[in-house]
């Protein structure tokens, strides 16, 4: 297969961008990914296209170009630095990595890498005990590693009507708006001002999630680095 970067005629900057194609059964519905003026990206030959029945499907990356060449490529295109005109400029070394398409996986492969209706099962299970949990508890058990309403609040019966509410007076507000012919931004600022409480709590409760997530990574990585440690001091002793 051949791929070759075109450039824009007017090259003023460099840049790197991750053009990614994927081929199905046929061939012919392959296409080239254009620029604002017509300009193919990449030029390919569908009739060296593999099918996704006998071929493992095509990815070329675009790598990353130097800024070293730039003075160099203004003054050979006539570009002036105070130009406003700007370009992009691909660079003509690309990667191909191959992959396969789904429909070539084995059972094993399939079965590894999507969850399968047993285990979604076993997630909704889970979850319901997690809420039931909740409800029996009255309380969150932050310091419970098994516990975590991280998705779950929604489901508890104060916190739904509460989103309904929200959910309704949002629509409503748009709404009121749209039927007296309201400018789009006057519409985004008042449903701001209804949202943005809820916005607020939404951002407070990722940031402690997040803390949350960060310190059980670090328990792990001490507890791996304890063992490590231990069975370093046996095997010494034992020398």
């Amino acid at each position: 297969m051949l791929l070759t970067c075109a450039e824009d005629k007017r090259n003023r900057t460099r840049c790197s961008r991750m053009l990614e194609f994927e081929t199905t059964d046929s061939p012919q519905s392959v296409t080239s990914l254009l620029s604002s003026d017509g300009v193919p990206f990449l030029d390919i030959d569908i009739n060296d296209c593999p099918t996704a029945a006998t071929e493992p499907c095509i990815k070329a990356k675009v790598d990353e170009c130097d800024d070293d060449d730039d003075d160099d490529t203004q003054e050979n295109n006539g570009v002036d630095e105070g130009s406003s005109s700007l370009s992009v400029h691909f660079c003509r070394t690309i990667t191909v990595r191959g992959t396969y398409h789904h429909r070539n996986y084995s059972r094993r492969e399939k079965v590894a890498c999507w969850y399968q209706p047993w285990e979604l099962a076993e997630r909704k299970k889970g979850c319901i005990k997690q809420i039931e949990r909740w409800q029996n508890d009255g309380e969150d058990q932050t310091d419970d590693e098994s516990y975590c309403s991280r998705g779950l609040e929604s489901f508890e019966p104060m916190a739904t009507r509460r989103k309904r509410k929200l959910r309704r007076k949002a629509q409503n507000t748009v709404f009121a708006k749209q039927y007296v012919g309201a400018d789009d931004m006057i519409i985004a600022k008042d449903y701001l001002a209804v949202t943005s409480r809820s916005q607020m709590l939404a951002n407070i409760v990722g940031l402690r999630d997040q803390l949350e997530a960060e310190s059980c990574y670090c328990d792990d990585d001490q507890k791996e680095d304890q063992q490590e440690n231990s069975g370093a001091a046996r095997s010494t002793k034992h020398n």
